[in-house]
Formats: structure tokens, C-alpha cells, sequence
């Protein structure tokens, strides 16, 4: 099963992610076509500008790419995000492809010749990072069961503790036993996690249940099916 990664590990994935796709955005609107927002800009400064941004833009969104999507909620934002950041890069990518530096913001041509494969490559790796999200956001939303309970308080945890130890001190018939196994033998047609069927297989419902809510904080070895 799939555990949610800690706090600090979801801020510091964040902040590169975002600081990822600041410098990516940065890269390419430096060299954009002629508009107000770019009136007062030379071509020195936003090279001067896109040059480090470009660099920075590609180390961290590698890094980005490369590391543990913390949740499905988390994969949600930053598919969306780096959508959103692709859409204007392509854009401009492709503008300067077909312009090159015919217009008035006056480039040399020699910057395009790194700044375009610089562009090509924060173009993929923005792809590849809203396509690993995607996967990520997909596979959560098909495996709910993979998923632990949040609970809203220590009173909640104990009332919820007393009424699972009751449960699964309660015996097991075979009829149940029966139910149990046919209803595992259909998740697993389900493609879920061979491991959680296996893990379920070898404890009674009550018992799995308990000790999946609490990580094993309640002792079940009295529960466990006899064979």
C-alpha cells in the first residue's frame, strides 16, 4: 500500500515544483514577442534574465520530475499547473521557431541557438511531469482501498479503537469465512494490490480491519484464523 508522505517532504516538493515552473514561465516570456509588458525590456536584460532561468528552470523541473508524487490531490495541482505553464512556453517556443529574431525586440541570432533546445527541453519535462501526475491522480482514484483513514480527533481514534477490538474479538464462522474469501477473490479480479489481498487472506475481516485503521497498535495474533 501506497503511504502518504510527511509534511516537510509535500513542502519541499511543492516549493520545487513551483519554483520550477516560475523559471520556466520566466525563460520563456523573457524572449516573447514585442508587447506592453516587454516595451521597456532590452534584449540584454532578458537574456541576462533567461539565461540563468532557463538553467534553473531545467535542473529543478528534472528534479521535480524524478521525485515521489506525495498524493493524488497533490498530482491533481501540479498536472493542472504544468499545463498551465506549457500551454504559453509552447506558445513562445514556437513563435521565435517561426519569427526568429525578424522582430522588433532585436535578439541576436545566436541566442535562439540555445535558447530554442533549452525551450525544447523544459517543454518535455513539463510533459513529462503533467503525465506522471496524471498517472499518479488516476491510480489513486482506482485504488480508494490503498488509501488510510484520517481521523478528526484522539477521542475519535479511541472510541473507533474500542469498537475494533470488540469486532475482532468476536468469532468467525465459516460462513463468513466463505463471504470474506469470495469478496477478496473479486477485488483481486479488480487488480488491486496483491499484497492487501494477501494481507486480508490471512486475518479474519475484523482483525484486518483493525489492524489496517491502527498500524498495529492492536495485538490480533488472538484472532488469526486457525488452520
Amino acid at each position: 500500500m501506497r503511504r502518504p508522505e510527511g509534511g516537510a517532504y509535500r513542502v519541499l516538493w511543492a516549493t520545487l515544483l513551483a519554483v520550477g515552473l516560475t523559471a520556466a514561465l520566466t525563460a520563456a516570456v523573457m524572449l516573447g514577442p514585442a508587447g506592453r509588458k516587454n516595451t521597456f525590456v532590452s534584449a540584454d536584460l532578458a537574456v541576462a534574465v533567461a539565461i540563468p532561468a532557463a538553467a534553473v528552470a531545467i535542473a529543478i523541473l528534472l528534479v521535480a520530475l524524478l521525485l515521489r508524487v506525495p498524493d493524488a490531490r497533490k498530482a491533481a495541482g501540479a498536472e493542472t499547473m504544468a499545463v498551465l505553464v506549457g500551454v504559453p512556453v509552447l506558445g513562445i517556443l514556437v513563435f521565435r521557431v517561426v519569427a526568429g529574431v525578424s522582430d522588433e525586440r532585436g535578439f541576436a541570432s545566436e541566442t535562439l541557438l540555445w535558447w530554442i533546445p533549452a525551450m525544447v527541453v523544459i517543454t518535455l519535462l513539463l510533459l513529462g511531469i503533467a503525465v506522471r501526475n496524471d498517472v499518479v491522480r488516476r491510480s489513486e482514484a482506482r485504488n480508494p482501498v490503498s488509501r488510510r483513514p484520517v481521523m478528526a480527533s484522539s477521542v475519535d481514534r479511541d472510541e473507533l479503537r474500542r469498537a475494533a477490538e470488540s469486532l475482532a474479538a468476536l468469532p468467525t464462522t465459516s460462513a463468513t469465512r466463505e463471504h470474506w474469501n469470495a469478496s477478496l477473490t473479486t477485488l483481486e479480479r479488480r487488480d488491486l494490490p496483491s499484497e492487501t489481498i494477501a494481507q486480508a487472506r490471512a486475518m479474519t475481516p475484523a482483525a484486518w480491519l483493525a489492524w489496517i485503521c491502527y498500524d498495529g497498535e492492536i495485538d490480533v495474533s488472538g484472532v488469526m484464523p486457525r488452520r
